[in-house]
């Protein structure tokens, strides 16, 4: 016996399209930004979001969809302007700018073949023209940049501080600081947008010490306490 699946099901679910999708990237590793991203679409000309369906995925992909015939119903006669806008906590935003239309003819007739026996092909209205779809949208986030301050201290006696320590950034960053008469310090300007960096502190009477500092981007300001071994 051959059976058919209701007319319905099939259009419904064959009618919906991905109209709009790309990926969002961490500007420093490349992988998916941490925590939740949200992307946007945007009318340009009234500044409201576009009402199109939209999904975002764990690994940054996303993608808007909607039925052709109720996404853009005046492609043939006028252009849309949109904009894609990608965000994340602790991230600097990113957008694209794009435009599609006019053309005639869109949605247009597409016969789709059914992948199941006893099931004739289907047709239906899709977009394939005027810009749509649009694929491969690349958003890349920045970091935002954070502040680092803490403590030197004597590692044999940890709630003393050491006073007129030096604390410098190896390369990329190369700036430094000096410990005040407790022993704390503070960077002036934010760290440079890196994974991990390492730290210089000498002082008079104490060993030299090079420790690798791993960033924590979740915090505006991160803190950190450096023993230093009396020589």
């Amino acid at each position: 016996m051959i059976m058919t699946l209701p007319k319905t099901v099939r259009s419904g679910t064959l009618a919906r399209q991905a109209i709009i999708s790309g990926r969002v990237q961490d500007g420093l590793t490349g992988a998916a930004p941490l925590g939740r991203i949200t992307v946007r679409l945007l009318d340009r000309d009234t500044g409201d979001e576009y009402p199109l369906r939209g999904t975002v995925l764990a690994d940054g992909h996303f993608a808007f969809h909607a039925t052709p015939e109720k996404a853009f119903p005046g492609l043939a006669e006028r252009a849309y302007h949109l904009r894609v806008e990608a965000s994340a906590p602790r991230y600097t935003s990113d957008g694209f700018d794009f435009d599609v239309g006019p053309v005639a003819d869109q949605p247009a007739e597409v016969v789709v073949p059914v992948p199941t026996p006893g099931i004739q092909d289907l047709s239906v209205r899709l977009f394939t023209a005027g810009g749509l779809p649009r694929t491969g949208i690349s958003l890349t986030l920045d970091r935002e940049s954070v502040r680092l301050e803490g403590r030197v201290v004597v590692s044999t006696d940890p709630d003393a501080g050491v006073a007129n320590a030096t604390v410098q950034q190896n390369p990329p960053g190369e700036s430094s600081t000096t410990t005040g008469s407790e022993g704390f310090f503070a960077f002036v300007d934010p760290l440079p947008i890196v994974l991990s960096l390492q730290l210089r502190i000498s002082a008079a009477s104490f060993e030299n010490t090079i420790m690798t500092y791993e960033v924590d981007y979740t915090r505006p300001v991160n803190r950190v306490t450096i023993l230093l071994k009396p020589s």
